[in-house]
C-alpha cells in the first residue's frame, strides 16, 4: 500500500515589533466594508460598524449578525499596514501559533487598542469615489437618498470558515466530503492582498439557483393589497345591451316599467353581481390558503377599501357593508364599456334611470 507521505509544517512568520501608538492608529481605522472591493482604482474608504449597532432582521447580513466576530480588514494596503493586520488577527482571532516569538509588548497593545473596534468607524470623505455605484432610494418623507453599496471581505471570510467546519462535520459523520456549488470572481486582481487581508475569501461566493416564481403566493398577495376587479364580465354586459336596444327601438327610446321588464332586468343584475361575488370567492379560497404568509396573517391589507375588504373577508364587514358594496357595483355597472361593431361604447344609463338597482343589489347579498 503506498505510503502517505507527512504532510510538511508551514514555516512559522517572524514577528515585526511595533510602538503602541501605530497599533492603535491602525486599529482604529479598520473596517468591515471596504470600497477597495469594489474597485481597486477608487480612493480609499472604509466603514465599521459598532457592536451597539446589530439590527435585529431575518437575513445573512453583517448588521444581523455579532460584529465582533466578522474579522475587519485594511482600507488600502499602504506602508507597513498589512503586516501589521496580520499580527492584529493573529492576536484577536487566537492565531499566534503561526508566529515565531511574537512580542508580549506588542500583545499587550493590540489587546488594549482592540477595544475600539466594538465601536463604528467611517473614513472621513467629501466625495464618494466615481468608480463606486449609487443607488437612489426614498425616505419616509418621499426626500431622496443616494447609497453605496460597499462589500465585506471580513463576511466572506467568516463564511468561508464555516463552511470549512460544515466539511468537517460531513466527513467525520459520513467519511465523504460535501461539497456545495460555488462560483469564482476574480476580484483583487493579481495581487488581491492590495485590496485587503480578506481579499481572497470572496473570490469563491457559494452559487445558487434562481428561485422560482410562485404565482399563486404572488396572486394571493395581489388579492391582499388590491383586492380584485370589479368588472363585469363582457358577455354578460354585452347581452344586457341588446336586450335593453331592443326595448328602445320597440318602445320609442323609452323602456316600460312592467312587471315582467322588471323581473327581466333584475336577472341580468343579479346575474352581473354574481359573477363579481364568484371571482371574489376564487380569491378568498386562494388568501386563505396563504394566510400564514400573508402580512400579520390578515387575508387583507388594512389599508384597502373598506368595501374591498368586506368583500374578500366578511370578518371586516360591517352593519352599512352591503350598501356600500351596492352603490359601488352600481357606480361599476353604469360606467362599464363594451366593444359594439368594434367600437367601444358607454351603456348610456343614468344614474336617475338606475337608481333603484341599489335595493336590488343589496336584497340579493
Amino acid at each position: 500500500m503506498p505510503v502517505k507521505k507527512p504532510k510538511k509544517e508551514k514555516p512559522k512568520k517572524k514577528w515585526k515589533p511595533f510602538a503602541p501608538e501605530v497599533y492603535q492608529q491602525e486599529i482604529s481605522q479598520l473596517a468591515h466594508f471596504s470600497a477597495k472591493t469594489v474597485n481597486s482604482n477608487t480612493p480609499a474608504f472604509g466603514v465599521r460598524i459598532g457592536v451597539k449597532d446589530r439590527i435585529d432582521i431575518p437575513y445573512v447580513a453583517v448588521s444581523a449578525m455579532d460584529m465582533s466576530a466578522i474579522p475587519v480588514d485594511y482600507e488600502k494596503n499602504a506602508g507597513s499596514i498589512a503586516t501589521i493586520v496580520a499580527q492584529v488577527s493573529a492576536v484577536v482571532e487566537e492565531g499566534l501559533q503561526d508566529y515565531e516569538e511574537p512580542s508580549s509588548k506588542d500583545i499587550d497593545a493590540i489587546s488594549s487598542a482592540a477595544s475600539s473596534l466594538r465601536k463604528k468607524y467611517a473614513t472621513p470623505l467629501s466625495l464618494v469615489g466615481m468608480r463606486l455605484r449609487q443607488v437612489i432610494v426614498q425616505d419616509v418623507n418621499g426626500e431622496d437618498i443616494a447609497l453605496t453599496p460597499l462589500h465585506s471581505a471580513g463576511f466572506s471570510k467568516q463564511l468561508e470558515s464555516r463552511l470549512e467546519k460544515e466539511l468537517e462535520i460531513e466527513k467525520e459523520l459520513t467519511g465523504s466530503n460535501k461539497y456545495r456549488p460555488r462560483g469564482f470572481l476574480g476580484i483583487g486582481g493579481a495581487n488581491p492582498q492590495n485590496v485587503g487581508r480578506h481579499t481572497r475569501s470572496m473570490q469563491r461566493p457559494l452559487w445558487f439557483t434562481a428561485p422560482k416564481e410562485d404565482m399563486d403566493i404572488r396572486k394571493a398577495f395581489a388579492f391582499h393589497y388590491r383586492g380584485i376587479s370589479l368588472a363585469i364580465p363582457n358577455d354578460i354586459l354585452a347581452e344586457f345591451h341588446k336586450w335593453r336596444q331592443r326595448l328602445l327601438a320597440k318602445h320609442l327610446d323609452k323602456i316600460p316599467s312592467d312587471q315582467n321588464i322588471r323581473e327581466k332586468e333584475k336577472e341580468y343584475l343579479l346575474h352581473m353581481v354574481k359573477a363579481v361575488i364568484d371571482r371574489a370567492a376564487m380569491a378568498t379560497l386562494r388568501l386563505n390558503k396563504y394566510q400564514d404568509r400573508l402580512p400579520d396573517g390578515e387575508l387583507t391589507s388594512k389599508s384597502l377599501n373598506p368595501v374591498m375588504r368586506g368583500l374578500l373577508d366578511h370578518d371586516t364587514r360591517d352593519l352599512d357593508w352591503k350598501r356600500d358594496f351596492a352603490k359601488a357595483m352600481h357606480s361599476k355597472i353604469i360606467d362599464s364599456k363594451i366593444w359594439v361593431d368594434g367600437k367601444k361604447m358607454g351603456l348610456n344609463i343614468s344614474e336617475d334611470d338606475s337608481d333603484r338597482w341599489i335595493s336590488i343589489i343589496e336584497e340579493a347579498l
